[in-house]
């Protein structure tokens, strides 16, 4: 009813991040996700025996905590993107450093500009 295979690659450790690495988590979250999938609609289906429904029950819960791992790693390089460690938040916009010049950019009853 259910191999072991599918869970085993799924969730088989991972080393260095490589392009190669991510392409294959991308493939791997899809894949474990319809994995999961019809997991849970074969134990919704009520056809399976009782030692059947606990081994699924027990892949999915592993396929879902694989799938909560991929999540938390995807976010946590989104943080590191939007948040670099290294304090940089450079906009892209040029501070030639004179604010009391700009300081009236955003007054609407200036008229210098």
């Amino acid at each position: 009813m259910i191999s072991s295979d599918d869970a085993t690659k799924a969730l088989a450790p991972r080393g260095k991040d490589t392009a190669a690495d991510k392409a294959g988590e991308e493939l791997d979250f899809a894949a474990t996700m319809k994995r999961l999938e019809g997991i849970v609609k074969s134990l919704e289906g009520g056809t399976l025996s009782l030692e059947d429904s606990l081994k699924g029950f027990e892949e999915g819960i592993r396929l879902a905590r694989n799938l909560e791992s991929i999540l938390d790693r995807a976010e946590k390089k989104v943080q590191e993107i939007l948040n670099p460690p290294d304090g940089d938040t450079d906009d892209g916009d040029i501070d030639d450093g004179d604010t009391e010049k700009d300081s009236h950019l955003g007054d609407p009853g200036s008229e210098e500009c």
